[in-house]
């Protein structure tokens, strides 16, 4: 189909809606499309119908009946489709273009909408769309529908028969435990343009203090509200960065981190019986290299807990500070396989702490330190996503961690089982309890993600004084975290996507079919993607876990239960899945059978990785800390110049002419570094990542990167509604464990 020259079509502010396609695009002078809007189907139905109703207030119930067709929708699934609108059109909620937001009512297309005549459209607009300038990974956006083909009726007859499975095995004298859940809402409190997080409540529950950060990161400020009177009053504001603010427990002082190019350092500030600054100081620097994390304040105000990096050691870890004597202690020591401790809170009675421990897999833990005897516990397996931090119940018997599925959940501080789970209608990056027993929560994404395609320097070099251009790889809905191209041209491109609203994966294929392959119930950080050699199967490690995934099979766990895995890659032959892992505190290599994922511990080796193309292996043995290279074909091995820092293993890309890897630059950022696999010469691309997101990935021809980008998302502090019967069953709640799904 062509479009005739001067068309009359619908204009929406800077976008026009393609009625073909059921897209907004935009054009250039020339009638090219240079951008599209691709929406899933209920956001493009949301914005169809506001452009059929320009400048009208919608209520949210109009919204419900006319686009969701039902009422009982949370409030959060309305504000995910605004939210993923405004990113795909370039709108902000501080000050609109296109949505404007009428709190606690609806919403109103403020644009302009018009009929106007097309530009001459110089090719057709599938063709321009089939046609991108980004090659490998830019394809269309065609979402399969379950009914199409055979789909519909082969899921009824599994669902039929899964249905009598099930009464049948219930009826055999199994009854299933009983959840105990409950549903809660959150009472937004902020809601300043950019990130407002770390909420920290007074004593009295009457002043909120917390961290705001405006949206390009230049700032962050430290703030004051009385929640009564909704004042807000600017403390302090510095750059780059603040950190957790935590009062006495007299609420007559405020303890925070600051974080300057150089140093982090601890400060207190004094109020006067107003709450009005009296005098701020500095009580000390951190050492070295450590990065801000959480501060916890002991209920008789004699203790402080606070991370930083210890003694000979890697990453942050635990440190008791004594406000009468002024001395300082470390009270935990990292093990070779954790990355950090931090998110420390002392109990209400200061017997104990809880912590996270993080590790260098995308994995953490819960533990408990017995602050009298100074030994600490293993008591909790996070799944998903880690939370930004955790918190005691009162009683000091259940400590409550949000997760990545809208949900928060108890954990027995003595078993380290879960024993109770509260729904929630927004997504909850932390949480925390105060003395008085309120829930304030930090709610919304900590980051907005998408990978942009960059040209590799080293085979279209440019001038040192300009800048790579970067475009990014989809237009998506919603964000994108990682993609992977495909070693076969006719094979499909992965890409991690939140555009279901999930974290999931999908395969996009050249045709423009689209397929789901995964279905997690959490959201989990990808670490790496591998095609195997024939393009058909695709192994991830998805947090600490290692999955298989292709289009013709259910996804395959290939880590077992408990085991955590990391950097998987394929044998040349695609029937070998190699992958680290610890066992007993050791680093070794598993190789995995691809079919029947039977495992074969290689205990020479400490890192193991095959090129795609079988001709080389990179390598790292027990007894040594170097990184060598062996060439299959001549047997021919050398030792690389590569050094480990910050006990930071680099992330590697193997390619034909190049080896690939990540260098600490500082403490936020990598650089992207190439090995010529002849000359053994290192070169720098001059390309950057950001520690949160150094995963990339290259196309097959070397000649293009494909990098995760983030910016600050939108984060807003809130309250946890509960009903006095919930709150009951909430900090009441039994010892009896319960199966978290």
């Amino acid at each position: 189909m062509h479009n005739r020259d001067g068309r009359l079509a619908l204009k929406v502010g800077d976008w026009w809606y393609i009625a073909e396609l059921d897209k907004l695009a935009r054009l250039d002078e020339s009638g090219n499309i240079v951008a599209t809007a691709n929406f899933d189907f209920l956001c493009q139905k949301t914005i169809n119908y506001f452009i059929r109703h320009p400048g009208r207030l919608v209520p949210r119930e109009e919204l419900l009946q006319h686009v969701w067709g039902r009422l009982d929708v949370t409030d959060s699934c309305i504000t995910r489709v605004i939210r993923v609108i405004r990113q795909t059109l370039g709108d902000n909620r501080a000050s609109p273009i296109y949505l404007q937001t009428i709190s606690k009512v609806g919403y109103r297309l403020i644009a302009t909408v018009s009929e106007d005549r097309l530009p001459s459209l110089q090719k057709p607009v599938v063709q321009q769309l089939n046609q991108a300038k980004m090659p490998v990974v830019s394809l269309p956006q065609k979402r399969l529908r379950l009914q199409d083909g055979w789909l519909t009726p082969l899921l009824l007859l599994c669902s039929m028969v899964l249905l009598v499975l099930l009464v049948n095995f219930y009826g055999a004298g199994w009854q299933p435990q009983k959840m105990v859940t409950s549903f809660a809402r959150y009472m937004q409190l902020t809601e300043l343009a950019g990130s407002e997080f770390d909420p920290a409540l007074s004593p009295d529950g009457l002043w909120l203090a917390y961290i705001h950060r405006d949206k390009y990161e230049q700032h962050a400020s430290l703030m004051l509200k009385h929640l009564a009177s909704g004042e807000n009053r600017l403390l302090f504001r510095q750059r780059p960065a603040l950190a957790s603010p935590v009062w006495s427990p007299d609420g007559r002082s405020l303890l925070y981190l600051a974080a300057t190019e150089t140093a982090a350092e601890l400060y207190q500030i004094q109020f006067d019986i107003a709450l009005q600054p009296l005098q701020t100081k500095r009580l000390f620097t951190l050492t070295a290299d450590s990065t801000l994390g959480h501060l916890s304040w002991s209920a008789d105000g004699q203790w402080l807990v606070y991370p930083q990096r210890g003694h000979d050691q890697h990453g942050n870890s635990l440190w008791l500070y004594h406000f009468n004597s002024g001395s300082r202690e470390q009270i935990t020591l990292l093990p070779p396989t954790a990355l950090r401790d931090s998110s420390a809170v002392f109990s209400a009675d200061g017997s104990q702490l809880a912590f996270i421990r993080h590790y260098h897999h995308h994995s953490a833990e819960i533990w408990l330190l017995d602050l009298a005897s100074r030994s600490s516990q293993y008591l909790h397996s996070i799944e998903g996503e880690t939370p930004l931090h955790i918190s005691w119940l009162p009683q000091d018997q259940l400590l409550l961690m949000n997760r990545s599925d809208r949900s928060l959940v108890a954990i027995d501080a003595a078993t380290g089982q879960a024993n109770f789970q509260l729904t929630t209608d927004l997504k909850t990056q932390a949480v925390r309890v105060s003395p008085l027993g309120h829930v304030m929560a930090v709610i919304g994404e900590l980051w907005d993600y998408k990978v942009e395609q960059r040209q590799n320097p080293l085979f279209a070099p440019v001038h040192p004084t300009v800048a790579v251009q970067a475009e990014p790889v989809f237009h998506s809905s919603r964000s994108v975290l990682a993609v992977q191209p495909n070693p076969q041209s006719s094979g499909p491109v992965a890409v991690f996507t939140e555009r279901s609203g999930r974290r999931q994966l999908w395969f996009y294929y050249p045709d423009g079919r689209q397929l789901q392959v995964s279905d997690f119930m959490l959201d989990h950080q990808v670490q790496a993607l591998a095609f195997s050699p024939d393009g058909e199967q695709l192994v991830a490690a998805l947090g600490d876990q290692i999955w298989l995934f292709s289009a013709t099979a259910a996804p395959q766990r290939v880590s077992r239960t408990n085991q955590s895995g990391w950097q998987p890659s394929w044998s040349r032959d695609g029937q070998y899945i190699h992958f680290m892992t610890v066992e007993r505190g050791r680093h070794q290599v598993i190789k995995a059978n691809a079919r029947s994922l039977n495992q074969t511990e290689l205990d020479t080796y400490t890192y193991y990785q095959q090129s795609p193309d079988g001709e080389y292996l990179l390598y790292r043995t027990q007894t040594s800390e170097a990184f060598r290279l062996k060439f299959l074909r001549t047997e021919q091995e050398r030792v690389l110049p590569i050094i480990v820092k910050a006990g930071i293993l680099p992330d590697f890309v193997l390619a034909r002419d190049h080896l690939y890897f990540t260098d600490k630059k500082d403490q936020h950022h990598f650089l992207i570094k190439a090995l010529h696999l002849t000359s053994n010469q290192i070169t720098s691309t001059g390309l950057t990542i950001k520690q949160a997101q150094r995963r990339f990935s290259l196309s097959t021809d070397e000649r293009h990167f494909y990098i995760p980008a983030a910016t600050l998302g939108e984060l807003d502090i809130a309250q946890l509604q509960l009903s006095e019967s919930l709150r009951g069953q909430l900090f009441t709640a039994g010892r009896t464990a319960i199966a978290i799904p």
